[in-house]
């Protein structure tokens, strides 16, 4: 398999192209995302790309979909390009593996952290007022400390 830094599918409208995926417009209700190996540190792209990145995100997500798809619903409609749409056959080299057709969904924009240690934003922001997600933290707290009892933030995204 090659290594895939950036898509270029003319047929089909670029919606976005975000830190890893490269999202297309099949039709008005359905999408085409590719995982990519291009990588991002603090919203830099850097220089060299992981190889096979792109396969292994896209197959942990089918796996927790699949988990899980007795549970809950999720919104893909094909992971295997021999399902897609005809006119992506000429790039199943580059598609396979790493790339699903899902139905349009509105995004909810949250973040599910777990915060052990004190650090980075939380550690100023524990400095700056006492408190993280509405929970009262000890005045002892220094940079990285280990917390008791991690906190479950749920923040938007």
């Amino acid at each position: 398999m090659e290594v895939v830094c950036v898509t270029d599918i003319p047929e089909l409208e670029l919606v976005e192209r975000d830190a890893v995926r490269d999202i297309y417009a099949v039709s008005k209700d359905k999408q085409l995302i590719v995982y990519t190996d291009r990588i991002t540190a603090f919203g830099y792209e850097l220089d060299k790309p992981v190889p096979l990145r792109g396969v292994v995100l896209h197959q942990i997500s089918l796996f927790w979909m699949q988990k899980f798809g007795h549970m809950a619903r999720h919104n893909v409609v094909a992971d295997h390009v021999k399902k897609f749409p005809p006119l992506l056959e000429r790039y199943e080299k580059i598609l396979t593996g790493r790339s699903m057709i899902t139905q349009n969904l509105k995004m909810m924009p949250l973040q599910f952290r777990l915060i052990g240690n004190l650090s980075g934003r939380d550690w100023q922001e524990s400095q700056e007022t006492g408190i993280i997600n509405g929970m009262l933290l000890p005045q002892w707290r220094k940079d990285s400390d280990q917390l008791a009892n991690p906190l479950p933030p749920l923040k938007p995204a």
